[in-house]
């Protein structure tokens, strides 16, 4: 069975919400974390996208909204507002198709009560949020805020405030969502983002940008100059006694499975080396190429 875990207020809202109103909902979603299973999934779709449920992907201790208390985060959201970018001209169809060129599989997706451009009949969609599921919960929010923001990298129009601890506004529409549940490949992802910024800004100014994230994040580069993310066989870690290279926590997908040695291994520059643990389940991974 598959399952993952948001956040996620339990309240129906036929309209845009004010930023005041957005606040006061900020201080309170950590109050109603929720498991999303094969079971509910759609129904999870349905409160977000078409109800306009807010959520949020991360959870919190303690019930509280803070850096502190934060537990862990295995979703990513995109949010776009054309009304705000006009110059880049960007659509929907164009940010969802860009996602499947990299391989960039989405979980789900839903229009966010998008306006009526000036002289138009029709409602084009303008205000859209993309969900992303990866292939394993990140607690702590160094790493995770680090993953979002290489996904931000290949979206670039996407709204800046985007975060693992950002409350999202829902939808009235639901525009797309996959039953299958797919999950992104975080060493994947990495990969993609540089491929993406080669292609954008040529063999020599690609690297620039991938400074440019590095500095953001704190993520260390490998001796290619690339981030440092990787997956590595930890059967040798798990036997040392260091704790400075012990895995910070093993992810169990599903009950009496076997949990393989391989892990994710990201580098910060001021770190030795940060871990997840994960179990590698082909079924349900991207495949390598």
């Amino acid at each position: 069975m598959r399952e993952f875990k948001a956040s996620i207020v339990r309240n129906r809202y036929g309209d845009m919400l004010s930023s005041l109103e957005l606040k006061r909902i900020d201080t309170s979603i950590a109050q109603s974390p929720q498991t999303i299973t094969d079971s509910n999934f759609k129904e999870f779709v349905k409160l977000v996208g078409k109800k306009g449920y807010p959520f949020c992907p991360a959870t919190f201790r303690e019930r509280i909204k803070s850096t502190k208390t934060f537990e862990q985060s295995q979703v990513l959201a995109l949010y776009f507002d054309i009304t705000d970018n006009m110059d880049s001209n960007i659509s929907y169809d164009e940010i969802c198709d860009r996602a499947k060129r990299y391989e960039l599989p989405i979980l789900f997706a839903y229009d966010s009560y998008s306006q009526i451009f000036a002289g138009s009949d029709n409602v084009k969609c303008t205000k859209f949020c993309l969900v992303f599921l990866l292939d394993i919960s990140f607690t702590e929010v160094k790493e995770a805020e680090a993953v979002q923001k290489a996904l931000m990298m290949i979206f670039p129009e996407a709204d800046k405030s985007c975060s693992v601890l950002k409350t999202y506004q829902g939808g009235n529409k639901v525009l797309y969502f996959n039953n299958i549940m797919p999950t992104l490949d975080v060493e994947w992802l990495f990969m993609k983002m540089c491929l993406c910024l080669r292609e954008r800004h040529g063999t020599t100014n690609y690297k620039r940008k991938i400074n440019e994230f590095t500095s953001e994040t704190e993520v260390a580069l490998n001796d290619k100059k690339l981030p440092d993310v990787s997956i590595v066989d930890a059967g040798n870690d798990l036997e040392e006694n260091d704790d400075n290279i012990m895995p910070k926590c093993i992810i169990d997908k599903g009950s009496g499975r076997i949990l393989s040695h391989l892990k994710y291994k990201i580098n910060f520059k001021d770190e030795n080396v940060t871990v997840q643990n994960i179990c590698q389940n082909k079924e349900i991974g991207l495949e390598r190429k």
